[in-house]
Parts: structure tokens; sequence; C-alpha cells
């Protein structure tokens, strides 16, 4: 693990574990960090899905509501968050997990003939996890509310 990479999020985390961000019990702090929100567990409750692995993005940066789907959607942790078999993970907000980047390696999109697995590459992990849900969710449900198509999630640039 990359010390340096996560020192931001570790200080954030540590700083409202120890109360630090005031004294308002009322309203619980709300911490940004690089434009991902924080809530006071440390849960992400808005997730920018900009790594910065790419040099350059080709779409816009799309904002996971990383809340709405945990508690309007009733997601599990699981549905998202596997471990190397693909397995879900049992989590429970606030546990630590590692970004996508960090089994799925390759910044972009499967290059064919590469003589590389599909899932090595972050694009296409990230956007099978997505895309399979959504798909199976618009399916189950006759609808179309899940967005399975570039421009329902990525804003124009």
């Amino acid at each position: 693990m990359k010390i340096k990479k996560f020192a931001p999020y570790v200080i954030v985390l540590a700083s409202i574990g120890l109360g630090m961000y005031g004294c308002k019990k009322e309203e619980p702090p709300i911490v940004k960090v690089d434009e991902t929100t924080y809530d006071e567990q440390g849960f992400a409750i808005d997730i920018r899905m900009e790594n910065p692995a790419y040099e350059e993005h080709t779409k816009g940066i799309m904002m996971f509501s990383h809340k709405k789907h945990f508690e309007e959607y009733k997601i599990g942790c699981g549905e998202c968050h596997h471990d190397e078999n693909n397995e879900p993970l049992e989590l429970k907000i606030g546990d630590p997990i590692q970004g996508c980047i960090e089994c799925h390696t390759i910044p972009g999109k499967w290059v064919k003939d590469s003589g590389k697995d599909k899932l090595d590459y972050h694009a296409d992990a990230i956007h099978q996890n997505c895309k399979e849900c959504h798909t199976t969710y618009n399916k189950e449900n006759n609808t179309r509310a899940a967005p399975t198509t570039c421009v329902k999630c990525h804003p124009r640039k």
C-alpha cells in the first residue's frame, strides 16, 4: 500500500474519529477530499470517479452516489467490493478498502490481442461491474432507470 497516496484520507478519518471538526452534535461533519464527500463515520457519500492513474480522461468524470446505492437502493458492500476470486467482501461502514486500480492495474480499456485479461484493465472492470448490475436491475424491473450507456453516466466534457 502506498502511504503517500492514502495519507490525506487517513488524516481526515483520524480527525473525524478524534472529533476535531467541531462540537455541533445536530449536524454531522461532511468532509471533502479530492471532491469525494465523506460523513462522520468515514463513509464515502459521493465519489468523484477520477483516478490519477489516467493521464487524460476521454469522457466526463461521473459522480457516483455511494450513499444512494447503499441506503436507498439497499445494495450491500459486497455487491461491488469483491476479493481476487470475485467473491463479495463482508464489509461494514468505515472498513478500509482498496481502490479498484489496486487489482485492476492497467489504466484504460482492454486492448485486443494484448495478451492480458480484460479485467486487468481498470475501465473495463468498473464498467462491467456497474453495467451488469444495472442491466440485471432493468431487466428484473422492466425499466430503463439504471443507466447502461456512456451518456447516462458520464457528463459531457
